[in-house]
């Protein structure tokens, strides 16, 4: 990082091939009337700023902030976006859903069970995963891995492989919520893989299923 003729450089490498969000608050001091550079390096987004940036230096005595942006990339790197703003949200990307939905599912009774999660996915977050328009007062089996399996199964889709299954009941509604804290010991990045399987009389080969659901720990 350098400014005004001054510079200083982080310990993290960039890496060809690795995408690196780069963040650099500019503020002006006093009573110097100088200027403080902070850089940031792959902050996590959706979070307040960190409390120690990856590299700090300032510059003293000069008349305004600066007007006017210049990027070296080096040899070997691009820029894919730059945005400018007064505040740390206004600088980020918009934070992405830990869940996505990866369909696949086998209408029942009721039409077709919706799975969905919500929750950060974080360390010692509190999360949960609803079923919906299932067939009600029936035996519901979540299929859970953190591998894709997507193998025809009685005239559907399983989703998950079916690592761990787990039989729960839906509600009168069709309905059923599970709420969940990550634990300390999971690392960012494990994908979930998630579905319900439901016994439902109306559904080919006697059972329905939700859409598959997919959970990134964060």
């Amino acid at each position: 990082m350098l400014s005004e003729g001054a510079g200083d450089a982080a310990s993290k490498p960039l890496l060809q091939g690795q995408t690196t969000l780069v963040v650099v608050k500019i503020s002006k001091t006093t009573p110097t009337q100088g200027l403080t550079y902070r850089m940031y390096l792959d902050p996590v987004i959706g979070s307040p700023e960190p409390g120690f940036p990856a590299v700090q230096y300032g510059v003293n005595a000069v008349s305004a902030l600066p007007t006017s942006l210049s990027i070296d990339n080096g040899t070997g790197f691009t820029t894919d976006e730059i945005r400018v703003g007064t505040t740390w949200t206004s600088v980020l990307p918009p934070e992405v859903s830990s869940w996505s939905n990866l369909g696949f599912g086998k209408p029942g009774s009721s039409g077709v069970p919706l799975l969905v999660g919500s929750g950060p996915l974080s360390v010692n977050s509190s999360n949960q995963f609803t079923l919906a328009n299932a067939n009600p007062a029936s035996t519901a089996i979540l299929v859970s891995s953190v591998t894709l399996l997507n193998m025809p199964v009685k005239g559907g889709i399983l989703v998950p492989a079916p690592d761990l299954l787990i039989y729960l009941v839906t509600n009168a509604s069709g309905s059923l919520s599970v709420p969940f804290i990550l634990p300390a010991g999971a690392g960012p990045g494990v994908p979930l893989r998630l579905q319900y399987w439901i016994e439902d009389a109306g559904a080919p080969y006697g059972y329905s299923a939700s859409n598959g659901l997919q959970g990134v720990t964060q």
